[in-house]
Protein backbone atom coordinates (compact mmCIF):
# COMPACT_ATOMS: atom_id res chain seq x y z
CA UNK A 1 0.00 0.00 0.00
CA UNK A 2 2.45 2.77 0.80
CA UNK A 3 5.56 1.50 -1.40
CA UNK A 4 7.63 1.43 1.12
CA UNK A 5 9.27 -1.07 3.63
CA UNK A 6 7.65 -1.20 6.83
CA UNK A 7 10.60 0.12 8.54
CA UNK A 8 10.16 3.32 7.47
CA UNK A 9 6.92 4.47 8.49
CA UNK A 10 6.47 6.27 11.95
CA UNK A 11 4.65 4.41 15.13
CA UNK A 12 1.91 6.62 14.75
CA UNK A 13 0.19 5.24 11.55
CA UNK A 14 0.44 1.86 13.69
CA UNK A 15 -1.23 3.27 16.73
CA UNK A 16 -4.15 5.11 15.12
CA UNK A 17 -4.77 2.01 12.33
CA UNK A 18 -4.15 -0.97 14.29
CA UNK A 19 -6.15 -0.48 17.59
CA UNK A 20 -5.88 -2.67 20.78
CA UNK A 21 -4.85 -5.32 19.01
CA UNK A 22 -4.29 -8.85 20.16
CA UNK A 23 -3.28 -12.51 18.74
CA UNK A 24 -6.30 -13.49 21.10
CA UNK A 25 -8.50 -11.31 19.01
CA UNK A 26 -6.99 -11.97 16.01
CA UNK A 27 -7.44 -15.38 16.71
CA UNK A 28 -10.84 -15.40 17.42
CA UNK A 29 -13.97 -15.70 14.46
CA UNK A 30 -15.09 -13.03 13.43
CA UNK A 31 -18.32 -11.44 14.46
CA UNK A 32 -20.83 -10.19 12.31
CA UNK A 33 -22.27 -6.40 12.56
CA UNK A 34 -25.03 -4.68 11.93
CA UNK A 35 -24.48 -1.01 11.02
CA UNK A 36 -26.57 1.65 9.06
CA UNK A 37 -25.00 2.71 5.36
CA UNK A 38 -26.45 5.06 2.73
CA UNK A 39 -28.77 3.52 0.28
CA UNK A 40 -26.30 5.45 -2.37
CA UNK A 41 -23.38 5.20 -0.25
CA UNK A 42 -21.59 7.61 1.63
CA UNK A 43 -21.79 10.59 -1.14
CA UNK A 44 -25.50 10.33 -0.29
CA UNK A 45 -24.38 12.02 3.32
CA UNK A 46 -22.71 15.09 1.76
CA UNK A 47 -25.71 15.55 -1.01
CA UNK A 48 -28.05 15.90 2.26
CA UNK A 49 -25.12 18.07 4.32
CA UNK A 50 -25.37 20.49 0.97
CA UNK A 51 -29.28 20.80 0.84
CA UNK A 52 -29.22 21.35 4.41
CA UNK A 53 -26.70 24.19 4.55
CA UNK A 54 -28.40 25.53 1.30
CA UNK A 55 -32.30 24.96 2.62
CA UNK A 56 -30.42 27.19 5.94
CA UNK A 57 -29.55 30.07 3.10
CA UNK A 58 -25.77 29.11 3.10
CA UNK A 59 -23.96 29.34 -0.49
CA UNK A 60 -22.03 25.83 -1.78
CA UNK A 61 -19.41 26.47 -4.89
CA UNK A 62 -18.12 23.07 -6.71
CA UNK A 63 -15.68 23.17 -8.66
CA UNK A 64 -13.52 26.10 -7.12
CA UNK A 65 -10.14 26.22 -6.55
CA UNK A 66 -8.95 27.86 -3.48
CA UNK A 67 -5.32 29.16 -5.06
CA UNK A 68 -4.32 32.13 -1.93
CA UNK A 69 -5.56 32.46 1.85
CA UNK A 70 -4.78 35.68 3.18
CA UNK A 71 -3.05 35.99 6.88
CA UNK A 72 -2.53 38.94 8.24
CA UNK A 73 -0.06 37.61 11.05
CA UNK A 74 -3.26 37.39 13.82
CA UNK A 75 -6.04 35.86 11.79
CA UNK A 76 -7.26 34.61 8.21
CA UNK A 77 -8.92 37.46 6.41
CA UNK A 78 -10.04 36.20 3.15
CA UNK A 79 -9.37 33.28 0.32
CA UNK A 80 -8.56 34.13 -3.16
CA UNK A 81 -11.35 31.47 -4.98
CA UNK A 82 -12.00 32.44 -8.16
CA UNK A 83 -12.99 35.80 -6.40
CA UNK A 84 -12.02 37.44 -3.39
CA UNK A 85 -14.30 35.70 -0.53
CA UNK A 86 -13.55 37.72 2.88
CA UNK A 87 -14.03 35.30 5.62
CA UNK A 88 -14.60 35.52 9.37
CA UNK A 89 -13.33 31.76 10.20
CA UNK A 90 -11.68 29.22 8.07
CA UNK A 91 -12.08 25.55 8.12
CA UNK A 92 -9.78 23.69 5.65
CA UNK A 93 -10.14 20.40 4.78
CA UNK A 94 -7.22 20.84 1.69
CA UNK A 95 -3.97 19.43 2.04
CA UNK A 96 -1.46 20.96 4.86
CA UNK A 97 1.37 20.86 2.35
CA UNK A 98 -1.15 23.05 -0.11
CA UNK A 99 -2.52 25.06 2.61
CA UNK A 100 0.41 26.70 4.18
CA UNK A 101 2.21 27.05 0.53
CA UNK A 102 -0.44 28.96 -0.56
CA UNK A 103 -0.76 31.28 3.20
CA UNK A 104 0.47 35.15 2.61
CA UNK A 105 1.81 36.79 5.17
CA UNK A 106 4.25 35.76 8.27
CA UNK A 107 3.72 31.87 8.20
CA UNK A 108 6.68 30.35 10.64
CA UNK A 109 10.02 29.00 8.77
CA UNK A 110 9.35 25.70 10.79
CA UNK A 111 5.81 25.29 9.88
CA UNK A 112 6.09 26.38 6.43
CA UNK A 113 9.25 24.28 5.77
CA UNK A 114 7.53 20.78 7.52
CA UNK A 115 4.54 21.29 5.66
CA UNK A 116 6.38 21.67 2.41
CA UNK A 117 8.06 18.44 2.99
CA UNK A 118 5.00 16.06 3.34
CA UNK A 119 4.47 13.69 1.68
CA UNK A 120 1.35 11.32 0.47
CA UNK A 121 0.07 8.22 -1.01
CA UNK A 122 -2.10 8.75 -3.71
CA UNK A 123 -4.96 6.13 -5.49
CA UNK A 124 -6.86 4.38 -7.88
CA UNK A 125 -10.29 2.54 -8.38
CA UNK A 126 -11.26 0.61 -11.43
CA UNK A 127 -14.68 -0.48 -11.57
CA UNK A 128 -15.93 -3.11 -13.49
CA UNK A 129 -19.03 -4.28 -13.95
CA UNK A 130 -19.53 -8.21 -14.74
CA UNK A 131 -22.10 -10.65 -15.18
CA UNK A 132 -20.87 -12.59 -12.14
CA UNK A 133 -18.02 -13.90 -10.42
CA UNK A 134 -15.88 -17.16 -10.79
CA UNK A 135 -17.43 -19.43 -8.01
CA UNK A 136 -20.40 -17.51 -7.39
CA UNK A 137 -21.39 -14.63 -5.04
CA UNK A 138 -19.24 -13.54 -2.20
CA UNK A 139 -20.34 -12.11 1.09
CA UNK A 140 -17.41 -9.51 1.94
CA UNK A 141 -17.87 -5.58 1.06
CA UNK A 142 -14.07 -5.76 0.44
CA UNK A 143 -11.78 -8.21 -0.29
CA UNK A 144 -7.62 -7.70 1.21
CA UNK A 145 -5.44 -9.09 -1.86
CA UNK A 146 -2.12 -10.53 -0.98
CA UNK A 147 -0.49 -12.29 -3.36
CA UNK A 148 2.39 -10.71 -4.84
CA UNK A 149 1.54 -11.68 -8.52
CA UNK A 150 -0.76 -9.10 -8.97
CA UNK A 151 -0.82 -5.02 -8.09
CA UNK A 152 -4.32 -5.02 -6.55
CA UNK A 153 -4.38 -4.39 -3.30
CA UNK A 154 -8.37 -4.18 -2.51
CA UNK A 155 -11.91 -5.37 -4.12
CA UNK A 156 -14.72 -3.74 -2.62
CA UNK A 157 -18.09 -5.80 -3.71
CA UNK A 158 -20.78 -2.46 -4.35
CA UNK A 159 -23.59 -4.79 -4.06
CA UNK A 160 -23.06 -6.10 -1.07
CA UNK A 161 -22.75 -2.18 0.71
CA UNK A 162 -25.95 -1.70 -0.40
CA UNK A 163 -28.60 -3.24 -3.36
CA UNK A 164 -29.16 1.14 -4.37
CA UNK A 165 -25.22 1.24 -5.62
CA UNK A 166 -26.13 -0.79 -8.65
CA UNK A 167 -28.79 -0.09 -11.23
CA UNK A 168 -29.24 -4.21 -12.42
CA UNK A 169 -29.20 -6.59 -9.00
CA UNK A 170 -28.50 -9.00 -11.92
CA UNK A 171 -24.62 -7.53 -12.36
CA UNK A 172 -21.60 -7.17 -9.71
CA UNK A 173 -20.03 -4.22 -9.23
CA UNK A 174 -16.93 -4.39 -8.63
CA UNK A 175 -14.23 -1.42 -7.36
CA UNK A 176 -10.36 -2.44 -7.59
CA UNK A 177 -8.25 -0.42 -5.19
CA UNK A 178 -4.99 0.55 -6.66
CA UNK A 179 -1.77 2.38 -4.56
CA UNK A 180 0.34 4.68 -6.46
CA UNK A 181 1.95 8.05 -6.45
CA UNK A 182 0.89 10.70 -8.63
CA UNK A 183 2.53 10.80 -11.97
CA UNK A 184 4.02 7.30 -11.91
CA UNK A 185 3.94 4.65 -14.58
CA UNK A 186 0.38 2.73 -13.03
CA UNK A 187 -0.83 6.38 -12.09
CA UNK A 188 -0.73 7.10 -16.33
CA UNK A 189 -2.19 4.34 -17.72
CA UNK A 190 -5.23 5.26 -19.74
CA UNK A 191 -8.27 4.45 -18.52
CA UNK A 192 -8.93 1.45 -20.71
CA UNK A 193 -5.73 -0.17 -20.06
CA UNK A 194 -6.49 -0.04 -16.14
CA UNK A 195 -9.71 -1.76 -17.16
CA UNK A 196 -7.84 -4.22 -18.81
CA UNK A 197 -5.45 -4.97 -16.05
CA UNK A 198 -8.02 -4.98 -13.71
CA UNK A 199 -10.01 -7.80 -15.43
CA UNK A 200 -6.46 -9.50 -16.21
CA UNK A 201 -6.19 -9.51 -12.60
CA UNK A 202 -9.26 -11.27 -11.56
CA UNK A 203 -8.49 -13.86 -13.78
CA UNK A 204 -4.87 -14.88 -12.38
CA UNK A 205 -7.07 -14.62 -8.81
CA UNK A 206 -9.15 -17.17 -9.88
CA UNK A 207 -12.50 -14.48 -9.23
CA UNK A 208 -13.56 -13.94 -13.08
CA UNK A 209 -13.59 -16.53 -16.16
CA UNK A 210 -11.00 -16.40 -18.44
CA UNK A 211 -14.17 -15.96 -21.10
CA UNK A 212 -16.21 -13.77 -18.77
CA UNK A 213 -17.05 -10.05 -20.70
CA UNK A 214 -17.12 -6.72 -18.63
CA UNK A 215 -20.23 -4.68 -19.39
CA UNK A 216 -18.72 -1.36 -18.02
CA UNK A 217 -15.82 0.15 -16.27
CA UNK A 218 -14.76 3.39 -15.06
CA UNK A 219 -11.46 4.40 -13.41
CA UNK A 220 -11.25 7.42 -10.92
CA UNK A 221 -7.99 8.63 -9.69
CA UNK A 222 -7.58 10.10 -6.26
CA UNK A 223 -4.42 12.28 -5.04
CA UNK A 224 -3.30 12.40 -1.80
CA UNK A 225 -5.72 9.71 -0.61
CA UNK A 226 -3.10 9.20 2.70
CA UNK A 227 -1.08 11.47 4.12
CA UNK A 228 2.14 9.51 4.47
CA UNK A 229 3.69 9.41 7.90
CA UNK A 230 7.49 10.02 6.83
CA UNK A 231 9.44 12.95 5.30
CA UNK A 232 8.43 16.17 7.26
CA UNK A 233 5.80 14.57 8.75
CA UNK A 234 8.45 14.20 12.21
CA UNK A 235 8.25 18.16 12.18
CA UNK A 236 4.62 18.20 12.57
CA UNK A 237 4.60 19.76 15.82
CA UNK A 238 6.00 22.97 14.28
CA UNK A 239 2.67 22.81 11.63
CA UNK A 240 0.38 22.45 14.38
CA UNK A 241 2.15 25.12 16.51
CA UNK A 242 0.94 27.51 14.32
CA UNK A 243 -2.24 26.74 13.25
CA UNK A 244 -3.80 26.62 16.82
CA UNK A 245 -2.08 30.38 17.29
CA UNK A 246 -4.24 31.35 14.04
CA UNK A 247 -7.49 31.36 16.12
CA UNK A 248 -9.99 31.26 13.09
CA UNK A 249 -8.32 28.89 11.49
CA UNK A 250 -9.60 24.98 12.09
CA UNK A 251 -8.56 22.31 10.86
CA UNK A 252 -10.54 19.07 10.16
CA UNK A 253 -10.65 15.69 8.24
CA UNK A 254 -8.16 13.31 6.79
CA UNK A 255 -6.03 15.43 4.43
CA UNK A 256 -6.61 18.76 6.83
CA UNK A 257 -5.23 17.47 9.67
CA UNK A 258 -2.45 15.05 7.98
CA UNK A 259 -4.22 12.56 10.02
CA UNK A 260 -5.05 8.89 8.37
CA UNK A 261 -8.29 9.05 9.91
CA UNK A 262 -11.29 7.15 9.09
CA UNK A 263 -14.56 8.34 7.59
CA UNK A 264 -16.21 8.28 11.14
CA UNK A 265 -13.39 9.95 12.58
CA UNK A 266 -13.09 12.68 10.01
CA UNK A 267 -16.68 13.67 10.42
CA UNK A 268 -15.96 13.88 14.41
CA UNK A 269 -13.40 16.06 13.72
CA UNK A 270 -16.08 18.56 11.80
CA UNK A 271 -17.95 18.22 15.23
CA UNK A 272 -15.53 18.87 17.22
CA UNK A 273 -14.88 21.94 15.14
CA UNK A 274 -18.32 23.27 15.44
CA UNK A 275 -18.20 22.24 19.62
CA UNK A 276 -14.93 24.67 19.59
CA UNK A 277 -16.81 27.69 17.41
CA UNK A 278 -19.60 27.47 19.34
CA UNK A 279 -17.79 27.40 22.90
CA UNK A 280 -14.10 28.67 22.23
CA UNK A 281 -11.48 27.65 24.16
CA UNK A 282 -9.05 25.18 23.57
CA UNK A 283 -8.26 23.28 19.94
CA UNK A 284 -7.11 20.02 21.76
CA UNK A 285 -10.20 18.55 21.46
CA UNK A 286 -9.95 18.67 17.63
CA UNK A 287 -6.82 16.85 17.90
CA UNK A 288 -8.12 14.67 20.25
CA UNK A 289 -10.14 12.39 17.66
CA UNK A 290 -8.41 9.21 16.94
CA UNK A 291 -6.09 9.59 18.98
CA UNK A 292 -6.87 6.97 21.51
CA UNK A 293 -6.76 3.53 22.09
CA UNK A 294 -10.28 2.61 20.97
CA UNK A 295 -12.15 3.41 17.69
CA UNK A 296 -14.99 6.00 17.40
CA UNK A 297 -17.90 3.99 16.54
CA UNK A 298 -16.99 1.93 19.98
CA UNK A 299 -17.82 5.15 22.04
CA UNK A 300 -21.21 5.34 21.36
Amino acid sequence: MWGRPCAAIGAQWGAQRVKALSVLSALRPARAERFLYPRRGPGQLWEEAARRVEAAGGEIRLGVRVTRVEYDGARVTAVQAGERVPCDVFVSTMPVRDLLAGMTGPVPAPAREAAAALEYRDFLTVGLLVDELAGGPVPDNWIYVHSPEVRLGRIQVYNNWSEGMIADPSKIWLGLEYFCAEGDALWNRSDEELAALGAGELRTLGLLAADAPVRAAKVLRVPKAYPAYWGGYERFAAVREFVDGVPNLILIGRNGMHRYNNQDHSMLSAMAAVEHLVRGGSKAALWAVNAGDEHVEARA
